[in-house]
């Protein structure tokens, strides 16, 4: 097998090309590549410092509630007792429609708001 010099000079062109891309397209291109690397590890890192954060906030928010949920507990006493919450809400209802809101058999705190209420209605 006999090298010709055709060969030979394809050989130097192919690796002139092949210097010159690297020198001019890979290497910039690489850079880059690696510049977007470096940076999204940045943001990442970033993006879990504030996770963090998020969460620390959400932690200390909700200390905060409870804290301040005990403190409404012992500061403001029940507002409806437990015999006004045991009286049938459907009934109340229907006897209110059906009878014209008589009221007589229904509890002192249930009477006390329609009477309340009665008079916000008369006074608007």
């Amino acid at each position: 097998m006999t090298i010709n010099i055709t060969v030979l000079v394809q050989m130097i062109h192919f690796l002139v090309a092949y210097y010159i891309l690297k020198i001019v397209v890979l290497k910039p291109a690489i850079g880059i590549v690696l510049q977007q690397k470096k940076q999204q590890e940045v943001l990442e890192g970033h993006i879990a410092e504030v996770n963090q954060d998020i969460e620390q906030r959400l932690q200390e928010n909700k200390q905060a509630f409870e804290k301040d949920k005990e403190k409404a507990k012992e500061l403001v006493p029940p507002l409806i007792s437990k015999q006004a919450i045991l009286v049938p809400v459907d009934k109340i209802k229907h006897d209110c429609l059906r009878d014209g809101c008589e009221m007589e058999n229904i509890e002192v705190p249930l009477q006390d708001i329609v009477a309340s209420i009665r008079k916000r209605i008369e006074h608007a």
